[in-house]
């Protein structure tokens, strides 16, 4: 994974797990993710019914063991159906992997626990935690299904990605394409989960365009929770810098699609540079 340094603006302290204990949980050397309902939305896929519905956010604490490469994590106001009271559980003590990027934490067998509601099973937990420049784990993807019927996918309100930005002339195909990775892209959804913001750090649509903007926004954008993640889906939107309209550099026809942990992939025409610009990028 190429490091990058996040602008301040960009930086999510409600996902970052720090990269050493403070000094209360020094001898154990464990650190604690708290995830409070605000940060979440719950994507829930009954595979009984084939059907998706979107909930709102649990609450999520996780605890890591640095010295014994463990994790644990406890669930609370949990509704993974609608009209269903809220369930709470903790899962037991599970090892997770380095990889290059961060942290892998995947466990595909049946866990039992003594839930709020009853007893449930737990099975298919996966975890992810990516690295950053500064040394600290970000939470990217946390699932999970209940009771072999429930496929849990937590969609985190906050969302940073990296990759390859690239454009194309949109009427000449011999003008020579363009492709950057210096753009990256935060994604904050609305606490009713129906809209989303993006906004783009440092964006660059082709080589001349002005290095002294370093945040650009696109608000108000049309969102769908999925099964997978979330997608966007605007016919014309007037781009925001420092909270001032531009309509002159409107952007047309943005798809965006994300894979919760995963890919980042967006779509959207410049008409003022005649662009056509594509995101081949990643949870960061």
């Amino acid at each position: 994974m190429k490091f990058l340094k996040l602008i301040p603006l960009l930086l999510l302290p409600a996902v970052v797990l720090p990269s050493c204990s403070d000094d209360d949980n020094e001898r154990d050397n464990t650190a604690t993710l708290t995830l409070p309902t605000t940060t979440n939305f719950i994507a829930s896929y009954d595979n009984t019914t084939g059907t998706l519905n979107s909930l709102p956010g649990a609450s999520f604490n996780i605890t890591v063991n640095y010295s014994a490469s463990t994790y644990q994590v406890s669930v609370s106001d949990l509704q993974y159906a609608p009209g269903q009271v809220a369930t709470s559980f903790v899962l037991p003590e599970l090892h997770y992997a380095v990889t290059n990027d961060g942290w892998e934490m995947e466990h595909e067998g049946d866990i039992k626990v003594d839930a709020s509601n009853g007893v449930s099973t737990i099975s298919d937990l996966k975890v992810v935690f990516n690295l950053r420049a500064t040394g600290d784990q970000t939470l990217v993807a946390l699932s999970f299904t209940i009771d072999h019927r429930y496929d849990i996918n937590t969609v985190l309100v906050q969302n940073v990605f990296v990759g390859t930005t690239s454009s194309v002339d949109m009427t000449d195909p011999t003008d020579k394409p363009f492709s950057t990775k210096n753009p990256q892209y935060f994604v904050q959804i609305d606490k009713t989960g129906k809209t989303a913001t993006l906004r783009i750090a440092y964006p660059q649509f082709v080589a001349t365009m002005p290095t002294s903007i370093q945040v650009m926004d696109f608000p108000g954008i049309p969102l769908t929770i999925t099964r997978e993640g979330f997608s966007l889906n605007a016919s014309e939107i007037i781009p925001e810098i420092k909270g001032t309209p531009y309509p002159n550099f409107k952007i047309t026809n943005l798809h965006a699609t994300v894979e919760t942990g995963d890919d980042f992939d967006l779509t959207f025409e410049c008409e003022h540079f005649n662009r056509r610009v594509t995101v081949e990028g990643t949870a960061y």
